[in-house]
C-alpha cells in the first residue's frame, strides 16, 4: 500500500532534530546577549560609573564651553522680540557724543513721510 492510500504520512518529525534546533536557537541567544553587553561597557564613555542611571550621568558633567544649545528656545525668542520691540519703539541714545539717537519706528515713518528722502547730488537726469 502507498503513504496516499493510508490517508496519513507514515514519517514524523525526528526528536534529534528538534532538539539539535532548539540548542542552536539557545546557543545563538546567549553568544547575542554575551555580544551585546561586551560592546555596551566597551562603548561606554570613559569616566562613566556604571551604578549612576544616565540622567544622574548627564547631571554630573560639566557643562560646555559657549556656544550651548537652547534649553527653551521659545522663551529665547519670546526675549529676543521683547528686545527688538522695545529698540523699534523706543527712543534713546546711540551715541550722545555725536548726537546719534534712536526714536520709535512709527515716529520715524512719519518723519520721512513728510520730509521725504534726500536727494542724490548728480543722478539727476
Amino acid at each position: 500500500m502507498t503513504e496516499k492510500a493510508q490517508g496519513y504520512e507514515k514519517r514524523d518529525i525526528h526528536a534529534g532534530t528538534v532538539a539539535a534546533f532548539l540548542a542552536g536557537l539557545i546557543v545563538l541567544f546567549i553568544f547575542t546577549y554575551a555580544t551585546s553587553d561586551w560592546m555596551i561597557h566597551l562603548f561606554r564613555p570613559a569616566g562613566a560609573r556604571p551604578g549612576l542611571s544616565p540622567s544622574a550621568e548627564i547631571r554630573a558633567r560639566p557643562l560646555p564651553p559657549e556656544p550651548r544649545l537652547q534649553v527653551d528656545p521659545a522663551r529665547d525668542l519670546a526675549g529676543l522680540r521683547a528686545q527688538e520691540d522695545s529698540l523699534l519703539n523706543g527712543a534713546g541714545w546711540v551715541d550722545e557724543k555725536t548726537g546719534i539717537a534712536h526714536i520709535p519706528i512709527d515716529q520715524a515713518m512719519s518723519l520721512l513721510e513728510r520730509r521725504g528722502l534726500p536727494a542724490r547730488k548728480g543722478n539727476e537726469k
